[in-house]
């Protein structure tokens, strides 16, 4: 009697799994030749798939060479360890598959049976199998995150070296964090850089050895105040799903966590950036996505490029040579139109760059000396840093020490109704305390407190007293350090905003020409 003819079907989730130290092909091998031989069975070829989710099959090369092969007359069905080898559906699109051995009649050999898909048994059997498969896998997942995200909210790392921060070490079996001293030194080098006014990300990180732009990460990481902050997670949604080339695993997205599920734990005493430093850096980083700034290595002809709105629609103020080398600002609006065919901004007129830009110049120099001015600043900083400290945090916080507590009294509890040791009962007590005090002192660390001083402005503003003296290179390294936004038309400042705060353009607003003649007439 003639063998029955079949594909084997070898398939691992990850690269890992088929390393040569790993036995799990080898192993899928072995057990598909106890069930050709159980069943009379001849491999007729065998297709073998690494680094490929169950979820994924059909996207892969492989798959598809099979759906083609399962038209052949000289086959009869497809061999594999586990149903679940041959796919873990997440969609009922999946189940195309199925229908492809249905449509040919062909067979699903597994070590205890057949599966034919022809009949109304099989359709039952494959489906339910599945369906148990897919089923099977979300568990996965969940317990998998559920356990990941335990160790997180205990200040734990729950991933590889290679998920940590540039710079940043952690000892799986002590659970502690520390720096790394020779990139934690670079680390307080691009941070002093940044806010000196250096805010080229890919020179940074030129800098830190990192690939291009990945500064900016670094740079908005609070790990480096001593706080392990996950503020994203990965969509497990079915809908999210990515597939790499030629159906291989890849990252699924990142989406924000909600309010309540923000994990926020001291993981080091000693930070290696003061937190006030760390929130100046936050603003700017902000301030130049928000206006659309970037630093190059090469200074252009323009101090305010990027600084500057119209004071009539708000676009931002672009800038531009003719053709008699002569420099203007104009309103970024004037290059679109109407449903007309007119200027969407027409009221702006262009600015000639250097008539505004000493007009600019004037400007910041008198506010930045106004120690009145900084003191307004001061207060707003510290009056908008309470308005947004978070009270759902705060609640969701007294409630986590309100469980804590209530399942220390279950402990206790259980101990003196005998359903646990006094080595058990110390063991979850001791648990337990460990996690109330991390909650109790991130609760503590939400309370508001102010980032800024009229002291340490003045200190943040003391070199603009020279402004005048400096070349358009540091001017721009200096503005990107306070990111301004002047609000300009027809050469009149309506407007200014200093670290995002509006500032009275009128207040202490005689020109140093009108102090100068005040001084004369007193010598008089």
């Amino acid at each position: 009697m003639a063998k029955r003819r079949v594909i084997e079907l070898i398939r691992v989730s990850t690269e890992a799994q088929a390393a040569d130290d790993r036995a799990s092909i080898a192993a899928q091998r072995a057990v598909n030749r106890s069930t050709a031989a159980q069943f009379g069975l001849e491999i007729a070829e065998t297709i073998e798939m690494a680094d490929v989710s169950g979820t994924a099959v059909l996207q892969t090369p492989e798959i598809q060479r099979l759906l083609i092969r399962l038209a052949s007359p000289d086959l009869n069905g497809v061999v594999c360890r586990e149903f679940s080898r041959l796919m873990r559906p997440e969609r009922f699109a999946d189940y195309v598959l199925l229908a492809a051995f249905q449509d040919n009649r062909k067979a699903l050999y597994l070590p205890d049976g057949p599966v034919d898909f022809a009949t109304r048994q099989g359709m039952l059997v494959g489906g339910i199998r599945a369906l148990m498969a897919g089923h099977e896998r979300a568990e996965m997942l969940e317990r998998a995150w559920t356990a990941k995200e335990a160790m997180r909210r205990q200040g734990r790392s729950p991933n590889g070296r290679k998920c940590l921060p540039y710079g940043v070490l952690y000892d799986r079996a002590t659970g502690k964090w520390s720096y790394e001293p020779e990139k934690a030194q670079r680390v307080r080098e691009v941070f002093k850089r940044f806010l000196a006014g250096d805010t080229n990300y890919n020179a940074l990180s030129q800098r830190l050895g990192v690939s291009r732009g990945a500064a900016k990460y670094i740079l908005t990481n609070p790990i480096y105040t001593g706080w392990l902050v996950v503020d994203e997670k990965r969509d497990l949604s079915p809908e999210a799903k990515r597939v790499g080339k030629n159906g291989r695993q890849t990252d699924r997205r990142r989406i924000a966590r909600t309010e309540d599920e923000v994990i926020r734990v001291r993981v080091l005493g000693t930070p290696l950036i003061r937190q006030v430093d760390f929130d100046r850096v936050q603003r700017l980083v902000n301030s130049k996505a928000t206006a659309g700034i970037r630093q190059r290595k090469q200074v252009g002809k323009f101090v305010y490029n990027g600084f500057l709105r119209c004071g009539e629609c708000g676009a931002l103020l672009h800038s531009i040579r003719n053709q008699f080398n002569r420099f203007y600002y104009f309103c970024s609006s004037k290059k679109r139109r109407d449903d007309k065919g007119g200027m969407l901004c027409a009221s702006t007129p262009y600015m000639n760059r250097d008539k505004l830009e000493r007009i600019l110049d004037e400007l910041i120099s008198q506010k930045l000396r106004n120690r009145g001015v900084l003191k307004s600043i001061a207060e707003e900083q510290v009056r908008r840093h309470k308005s947004r400290s978070s009270q759902q945090r705060v609640r969701h916080l007294e409630d986590e020490i309100a469980a804590l507590e209530a399942r220390r009294e279950r402990v206790l509890e259980a101990f003196i109704d005998g359903a646990l040791s006094k080595e058990q009962r110390d063991q979850r007590l001791a648990t337990i305390g460990s996690s109330v005090e991390k909650a109790q002192t991130e609760l503590a660390a939400v309370r508001p407190t102010p980032t800024f001083d009229p002291e340490a402005l003045a200190d943040v503003f003391a070199p603009f007293r020279n402004w005048d003296l400096l070349g358009r290179a540091d001017k721009r390294r200096m503005l990107s350090a306070i990111s301004p936004e002047f609000a300009v038309t027809d050469y009149k400042v309506s407007s200014l905003k200093l670290l995002g705060i509006p500032v009275d353009i009128n207040k202490g607003s005689r020109s140093r020409m009108g102090r100068s003649a005040s001084r004369e007439r007193r010598c008089r």
